[in-house]
């Protein structure tokens, strides 16, 4: 991997330094310059486990792709960088029939910091974030796209978390008085709380990458 290349690639022009700030800045520069899409997954190259070929993809061509791809390839690049990843495996959630995926269905990140872990997620897409959230169970962490947590999954482990998106909240424009949402909402079984939606879970035991192919 080219490491200056794919830099440029997303216009990160920071300094090297592990900290924090750079990890939020590379995490925005990649969120804002390598677009999530799925459409090789629907009559296209499908599914790229070679990280040369998901380099050329991204980097070279200057595509976008989906959690295996931007997350795998950009876990590659802050390693390489000096910080401490792992890749973590997800399953996304369905509210319809009220379920989660299977197991290695979303590759995330977890990257150590001075003895923080921050969870890291490039890939998921627009209904979730995109700036590190650190790993702090029920702690609201906030950003430009809104108030998340993590929450202990119960049943599924001490290392298993559910990632919560708290619902936008409508205020009369005359009143200031909050407009509630529809009663008629599906609620989950799997929810503590109404006023969180849940996007999917997540295990912090660490994986390699060929077992999301395996998966």
């Amino acid at each position: 991997m080219d490491v200056e290349r794919y830099l440029k690639r997303i216009e990160y022009d920071g300094d090297r330094d592990i900290n924090l700030d750079n990890l939020r800045k590379l995490c925005w520069c990649h969120a804002s310059h390598v677009p999530h899409f799925t459409l090789d997954l629907f009559g296209g190259e499908g599914k790229l486990f070679d990280m040369k070929k998901i380099y050329h993809k991204i980097v070279e061509k200057r595509w976008g792709g989906f959690c295996f791809e931007l997350n795998g390839l950009f876990g590659e690049l802050l390693n390489l960088l000096g910080f401490n990843v792992e890749i973590l495996q997800g399953s996304g959630f369905q509210l319809g029939p009220d379920k989660f995926n299977p197991p290695f269905d979303h590759l995330l990140l977890k990257v150590e910091i001075k003895q923080e872990i921050w969870i890291v997620d490039v890939g998921y897409g627009a209904p979730s974030f995109i700036m590190p959230m650190e790993l702090v169970p029920m702690k609201p962490q906030e950003e430009m796209s809104g108030l998340y947590r993590f929450r202990k999954a119960n049943g599924d482990g001490e290392n298993s978390y559910i990632v919560e998106k708290r619902h936008k909240q409508t205020f009369h424009m005359h009143t200031g008085e909050r407009i509630m949402e529809n009663k008629k909402e599906k609620i989950s079984k799997y929810s503590i709380s109404k006023d969180w939606n849940i996007l999917f879970r997540f295990s912090t035991t660490p994986h390699k990458w060929p077992e999301f192919k395996e998966g």
